[in-house]
């Protein structure tokens, strides 16, 4: 015979985690957000760089585009470094 788990057992054996539990809003909200931030802020740069390359190639050096992608990039370390110390 099958024996049922009840919930508190159930929760000694998984991990809990507040986004998925009922409530807390603000939470997910705030989570969400800083994730499509974080894409966003990882895909910028390239868009950037690409954006010149393949629409504006007549007018474009690529040396330049490519050494402003290494100042992002810079920058972008930078601003991370600081943020996870």
């Amino acid at each position: 015979m099958v024996q049922k788990a009840t919930r508190e057992e159930m929760n000694e054996q998984f991990i809990e985690d507040q986004f998925f539990e009922k409530g807390n809003e603000g939470l997910k909200l705030r989570q969400i957000l800083m994730t499509i931030l974080a894409w966003i802020g990882f895909f910028v740069p390239f868009a950037l760089v690409l954006f010149p390359i393949l629409f504006m190639r007549e007018r474009v050096i690529i040396f330049e585009a490519f050494q402003t992608v290494l100042r992002m990039f810079r920058m972008l370390s930078v601003f991370l470094s600081l943020s996870l110390a």
